[in-house]
């Protein structure tokens, strides 16, 4: 006994069966009817001549648990309310098209960017599609999709943007929006860029950040990775090759796109010149492979060298750690103004914040192309909430973006670091018609607002566009920060000049000139007063004749030449 309404009205048809329902009841019997009344009210054998996917919504206490389907089939089941809830629809027509759960760490329904995972007791939200996981599985976005062979590609895989799925119709004809690494296993990567924007502006969770998820061809999809800018992550060992499959974020840009980088292991080269990663810090050396090694003591080699005078203050690249992020409490029930202005606080550690993400309400509700400006300044806001000249405009940047998403900057062009026990204010405003959604409840202005174990985010104001009229309310949005490692340079200062030479002399210096003074008297001595030698008393040999008796010549009695003047003293 039943009786179905023949006309289908917004593609709903009421059956009404004359059933008692008792708690736990047999949901099969009642499913089973429904179908019978369906084909003889429409004439047909199968409610799969009326329409693709039927959803059956029962009364309260027909089954356990919320809703289910069946994989690759046309039927799925609803309990009460649940029908209604769009989460719930999606994620078991989702099973109806062969998608398995989306799961993440140990929680089977865990990745909540996408509607595989938890349902939500929401007739209109969250808002968000499937993974890149479902999202490939469906071919919906086939002409926008890369295949990348690790095992058979060398070096760089692939550089470039990745857009999200959100932007498949406006973003160029050659535009990626999904990538899968394949795999010898079977379980295959999938790469996606998870824009927070359009039909995916209320994803639970990682919005406009790069995910990574594992799947088969069919089955359940494993999230192991979510990458902001400056993130990367490393698949170790890919297939057992022996080499690292790198996937690197550069940028973001807003919600639209994300530059990224897939390196699959090093490089192939035959010579050096063939091997340049644009750092000075590294000597691009090939062994048939593309090989950057560190150079010592060099900042931006990716190692913090406190020897050669890093630390987080002198060498930022290599000796901070991170990205992390904090966000104070969202609103549900919002307010919207131009913008807004709060402090924060490093606690023990300095950090430097290096990007953030702000919530809006987009133009006049509507989507729409408008501006967004972050102004900054040391110590506190208070007294300066109007004086423009006392901050400095870090960021301008122009979004095109609908309600209630979380609008990414990409990295500011030098780090605001803060350090540890300091405040550093933020201005964060939109103009050309945009606002901003931020907290209401009128806070304590200064009050914490929320804090991890290194910043503060506190209470603030809400502004109109410039600098002007203020209220108490709470920003909206996410600080990315990173921290000081805690190395500290052990370079010691260049020496001052030493007042003496360096090595001493080493003997004294000689008082006198080096050579001796010049004799005092003549180099060859006078000239003997007497003969050099003196005669022969005796001759040796009788002379033949009488000898002389006196010389033939007398011996000269001075010198011949008298001798020099005195030497000079």
């Amino acid at each position: 006994n039943y009786d179905v309404a023949t006309d289908i009205a917004n593609g709903i048809v009421t059956v009404n069966i004359n059933r008692c329902v008792t708690d736990q009841a047999d949901d099969s019997t009642m499913r089973n009817e429904i179908t019978s009344a369906i084909n003889t009210a429409f004439e047909v054998s199968a409610p799969t001549e009326i329409a693709d996917h039927l959803m059956y919504c029962l009364p309260n206490n027909t089954f356990g648990g919320i809703a289910y389907a069946y994989m690759n089939s046309w039927m799925s089941v609803y309990k009460d309310s649940w029908c209604n809830y769009v989460s719930a629809q999606l994620h078991e027509v989702g099973h109806n098209l062969n998608f398995g759960h989306a799961s993440e760490g140990s929680q089977e329904y865990g990745d909540q960017s996408g509607m595989m995972g938890y349902s939500y007791s929401q007739n209109d939200g969250p808002v968000m599609c499937f993974n890149a996981a479902k999202s490939w599985q469906s071919g919906w976005f086939a002409d926008k999709s890369l295949t990348i062979d690790p095992n058979n590609d060398a070096g760089s895989c692939y550089s470039g943007p990745l857009y999200g799925v959100a932007s498949y119709t406006t973003s160029s004809a050659d535009a990626k929006v999904l990538i899968q690494l394949q795999s010898t296993s079977g379980v295959n990567y999938h790469i996606g860029f998870n824009g927070k924007q359009g039909p995916n502006s209320g994803t639970v969770e990682h919005g406009n950040r790069v995910l990574i998820t594992t799947q088969a061809a069919t089955g359940a999809s494993m999230k192991i990775a979510n990458l902001g800018a400056g993130q990367s992550y490393t698949i170790t060992d890919y297939d057992g090759s022996g080499r690292d499959v790198t996937v690197s974020v550069t940028s973001v840009s807003g919600s639209e796109y994300a530059e990224i980088d897939i390196m699959c292991g090093p490089a192939l080269c035959s010579s050096d010149d063939q091997c340049d990663d644009n750092n000075a810090c590294t000597t691009n050396v090939c062994d048939g492979a593309c090989n950057f090694l560190p150079i010592a003591n060099c900042c931006g080699n990716g190692i913090c060298e406190p020897g050669a005078g890093e630390d987080f203050n002198f060498c930022f690249d290599d000796c901070a750690e991170g990205p992390f992020e904090l966000s104070p409490t969202l609103c549900s029930s919002c307010f919207v103004q131009d913008g807004n202005m709060f402090e924060v606080k490093a606690k023990d550690n300095a950090l430097a914040i290096t990007t953030l993400a702000t919530r809006t309400y987009a133009v006049s509700g509507a989507s729409g192309t408008f501006g967004v400006e972050v102004w900054t300044k040391q110590g506190t806001m208070i007294g300066f909430q109007s004086s423009m000249a006392s901050w400095t405009k870090i960021a301008d940047v122009s979004f095109n973006s609908g309600s209630w998403q979380m609008l990414q900057f990409p990295d500011f062009d030098t780090p605001v670091q803060i350090a540890a026990g300091q405040t550093q204010s933020f201005y964060v405003t939109h103009k050309d018609g945009g606002k901003a959604l931020w907290t209401g409840g009128s806070p304590t202005v200064n009050t914490l607002a929320k804090e991890d174990e290194s910043l503060q985010i506190f209470h603030g104001h809400y502004n109109a566009y410039l600098f002007g009229g203020k209220g108490a309310g709470t920003w909206n949005g996410v600080l990315t920060y990173m921290t000081d490692n805690g190395v500290t340079a052990t370079l010691a200062p260049t020496p001052p000049p030493t007042p003496a030479p360096v090595n001493p002399p080493t003997s004294p210096p000689t008082p006198l000139p080096t050579n001796p003074p010049p004799t005092p008297f003549p180099t060859n001595p006078s000239p003997t007063p007497l003969p050099t030698n003196p005669p022969t008393p005796v001759p040796s040999n009788l002379p033949t004749s009488n000898p002389t008796p006196l010389p033939t010549n007398p011996p000269t009695p001075v010198p011949s030449n008298p001798p020099t003047s005195n030497p000079t003293p």
